[in-house]
């Protein structure tokens, strides 16, 4: 035998053996070795390592391409988020899902873009990874990378796909704004994004960056022409947003720029306690007393929001104590139902009608007897509340505390009207102190009884 043929034998000889050290259960065993356990957990955890070869390892010896964790996100979906380009390679070969999102409908694909894994986003571009972002107006890769600042991401988006709609640029500015990321902004901006373009739920760049204080990002927008009156949302102005979120370096910037300073704006910021900003507006020509459409005021939602420095600064600035929305609440009603005495007093101190009748006829003193506070209560009475008033129902605060189960309030009340109920000796006093005056008599009968003595 020549020794051509000779290693020739050796090879066939030896090859089964080869294919045999190849076997699954082999692989499985040398896994064991190493340590690693044959399972999906197992298999997940090498790819977040980024362990290509033992992932290899596992594919081999059977593991499927599309095992998902516990919480059930796939394989490609972790590779993806790690950036790993040689094990989704893998994943990929071995037919991985690339729209396999464990029922969480993301793709491998946002979650390398939402990482800032550009290489991975690439590689996923190049196998389809698009195709599993058909709707275009939930979170897209797009979306994703500008919403965590990865400028360099984007652009690889923005140069390799030709189908971004309106909807995913709009949402893409309105998310970098919102988290401050200017790089991200500019690029948007250059790549020809409305400055003013608005989401599904009418939100705009400039609003999502005012309302989360990106102050740096609201002046960037401004000086390339956003709209400073243009809505935050469906519900709320630029400046609304600013002022409820309690940025007053940005109400300042957005006044200086054009903003028009109005009531909403005003009640946002007074509903959340922001003296200052409530201080600035008011100074801009905000009327404090101006109201919604049911009647409710910016001290009427300080007061129920229980802004007491706030309450106090708008009374002093003019805000009417007495006003009442459609339900007829006033402050000092809203007051004594949350049973806040500190308000009460401040409202009362003021000038704040202590007679006012709110919902079904029912007094401050009531709803601070409903509230069970006895400090409240007290005030009340000392501030001149009529303890034995009774609403629509013929109640009065002593029959509300007593319902309630407030029994030292029940019986304070019952003492304070028994105080204020006239005597029977103080009645008789004032009788005789102030006698009536004598009834007249009809002028005809005494003419006929003089002329029958006659």
């Amino acid at each position: 035998m020549t020794m051509k043929w000779l290693w020739v034998s050796i090879f066939l000889l030896s090859f089964p053996w080869a294919a045999r050290a190849q076997e699954p259960a082999s692989i499985r065993e040398r896994l064991e070795a190493l340590h690693v356990s044959f399972s999906p957990e197992g298999f997940i955890e090498q790819i977040r390592r980024g362990d290509a070869d033992r992932v290899s390892l596992f594919l081999e010896a059977g593991m499927s391409p599309n095992v998902q964790d516990k919480s059930g996100r796939p394989a490609l979906i972790w590779a993806a988020g790690n950036g790993q380009v040689a094990v989704i390679e893998q994943l990929l070969q071995r037919g991985a899902d690339l729209c396999g999102a464990g029922g969480r409908a993301q793709s491998a694909l946002l979650w390398a873009a939402s990482n800032g894994r550009t290489e991975a986003a690439h590689a996923l571009l190049k196998a389809g990874g698009r195709t599993c972002e058909k709707d275009k107006t939930r979170m897209t890769s797009v979306v994703g990378a500008a919403a965590n600042g990865y400028a360099e991401t984007l652009k690889l988006l923005l140069e390799k796909l030709d189908d971004v709609t309106y909807d995913e640029k709009a949402g893409a500015l309105a998310a970098a704004a919102e988290r401050g990321h200017l790089e991200v902004i500019r690029l948007l901006l250059e790549a020809g994004v409305d400055v003013d373009a608005k989401t599904a739920r009418g939100a705009t760049p400039l609003g999502g960056a005012a309302l989360r204080g990106r102050a740096e990002a609201v002046q960037l927008l401004l000086d390339r022409g956003a709209n400073p009156n243009a809505t935050a949302d469906l519900h709320q102005t630029v400046l609304g947003a600013a002022a409820e979120g309690g940025h007053l370096d940005i109400v300042k910037t957005l006044l200086a720029r054009g903003a028009r300073a109005d009531g909403a704006a005003l009640r946002g910021a007074a509903r959340a306690g922001y003296a200052d900003i409530v201080s600035t507006l008011l100074d801009a020509g905000v009327d404090p007393n101006a109201g919604t459409f049911d009647g409710e005021t910016s001290l009427l939602q300080a007061t129920a929001a229980k802004k007491i420095p706030v309450v106090a600064l708008l009374i002093a600035r003019g805000a009417n104590l007495n006003a009442k929305t459609l339900t007829d609440d006033t402050p000092l009603l809203l007051a004594a139902g949350y049973g806040e005495p500190a308000l009460i007093a401040l409202l009362l101190k003021n000038g704040a009608d202590v007679q006012a009748r709110g919902k079904e006829g029912r007094t401050a003193l009531m709803q601070a007897a409903l509230s069970g506070n006895g400090e409240a209560v007290n005030l009340l009475i000392r501030g001149g509340a009529e303890v034995d008033a009774q609403d629509e129902m013929g109640k009065t605060a002593a029959v509300y505390a007593k319902e309630r189960g407030h029994a030292e309030v029940a019986q304070v009340l019952a003492k304070a009207e028994k105080e204020a109920a006239p005597s029977e000796e103080k009645l008789n006093v004032e009788r005789v102190q102030n006698p009536a005056p004598p009834a007249e008599t009809d002028r005809t009968d005494s003419d006929e009884a003089a002329g029958a003595g006659r």
